[in-house]
Parts: structure tokens; sequence; C-alpha cells
């Protein structure tokens, strides 16, 4: 089992539950951003700024957990292309200033076309000049509903909300909000699936794909070209 542990947040696993139920139907779009305020950067100077020992930067970072929550709610539809962008301008210029070494991105967007014809954005930042100090929020939608997953008080605890339409009148279902603290993580699905032989909910599989896609982001964003999973 791979510890994608956004998959594990209760609101997370309640739509979920609402996708595979067939409420939402098809899901067409989907976009994730992460966004953190360039004020709470403090990663220079260490491992994490350094290519060869992180490999990446912000997108292998926080960005592997966004594309893995999205693909996961989207039942990991096959990739057809990605087209990307990789920025370092607002960390390098406060390494240089620093005197720290810093060769990984700070910022990335991508754009994912899959061959269903279902598309994703993702935006992700550590270090943007925005309002918040931490903005997380997944949209996706569906031929029958839409759902939204953000964090709460720009924190790590989260609450979500479905749209859908009826007879002309638009609807909103808040996902119940319960205490987190006293909810499975992603260490109970885990022994869950060892003492009850159960099938994990995120497993190596799936990790290659994201992984996959990531090398593509990064290979598009080097290149300047869209490339191509046929």
């Amino acid at each position: 089992m791979v510890n994608y542990s956004y998959r594990f947040i209760p609101q997370s696993v309640a739509l979920k539950q609402r996708i595979d139920a067939g409420l939402v139907g098809d899901i067409y779009s989907a976009s994730c951003h992460w966004l953190r305020n360039i004020s709470g950067f403090s990663q220079f100077g260490g491992w994490f700024g350094k290519k060869a020992m992180s490999g990446g930067g912000v997108l292998i970072d926080i960005g592997v957990h966004c594309l893995d929550k999205v693909l996961w709610l989207m039942d990991f539809p096959e990739v057809s292309s990605v087209v990307a962008s990789t920025h370092d301008r607002i960390c390098q210029k406060v390494a240089k200033e620093s005197g720290s070494n810093f060769d990984v991105e700070d910022t990335v967007e991508a754009f994912v076309k899959f061959t269903n014809n279902a598309s994703l954005m993702i935006q992700v930042s550590w270090a943007a000049n925005i309002l918040e100090s931490n903005l997380i929020e997944f949209r996706l939608l569906g031929e029958k509903e839409g759902l939204l997953e953000q964090n709460i008080n720009q924190g790590y605890t989260f609450d979500a909300k479905t749209f859908y339409e009826s007879k002309g009148i638009s609807y909103t279902l808040n996902i119940d909000d319960v205490s987190q603290d006293l909810c499975p993580t992603s260490m109970y699905y885990f022994l869950d699936a060892i003492i009850n032989d159960k099938p994990h909910m995120a497993d190596g599989s799936e990790a290659i794909k994201i992984m996959q896609l990531i090398d593509a982001i990064y290979e598009s964003a080097d290149t300047g070209k869209p490339i191509s999973f046929n």
C-alpha cells in the first residue's frame, strides 16, 4: 500500500462513495489547486531545494497528492496527453538573496487529457503571491452532480459539498462534518486490509501511473511540448 494520505480524508471517502454509487455520473472535468503563500516557505538550504537529493520540487512534494486524489476519484481514466509549465522565479530570487542553492520548481501548472475526453487541470505552488497562507481545493464536474472539497481556515481539515439541479432548482448538499480526529486514517485502512484480507485503497499499480504522469509533466515543461501517451 502506498500512503497517499489525502485519499483517506473522510470527506474524500464520502465523495468517492457517491461517485461509485453512480450519483455523480460520468466526470468530464476536474481541477485541483494547492497554493501556499511565499511567506511560509522555509526550504532554502535544505534537501527539498536540491534536485539531486529530492528528485524535484513542489510537484512531487504536494502535487503528487493532488494528482492521486483526483485520479482516484475519477477511477484512473487512461491518460491521452499532458502539457505543462514549471516556474522557479519566486524561490530563485529569494534563494539568491539568501545565498542558498535551489534548483527545483516552486510552481507547476498542467493540463491533462484523457482518452474518454475528460480533462484535468492542476496548479500547485510553494510560493505564490496570494491572500491565503494555504489554499487547497478540488473540483469535479459530473453529468449529474458537481463536487467540491476544500480546506477549512487555510489548514488541513476539510469540508465537501455536492451540487446538483432538479426540475430547474439548484441544490447544495453538505457532506457531514465529522471530527477528523476520530475518523479512520491510512493506517487504519492498511491494518484493516491485512487483518480482514481486503484489497487496500492505494496499491502500487496506481502509484506507477501517478509517477508516469509526473514524469510526463516534467518532460512537457522541459521541452515546451505536449507529451502523448498514445
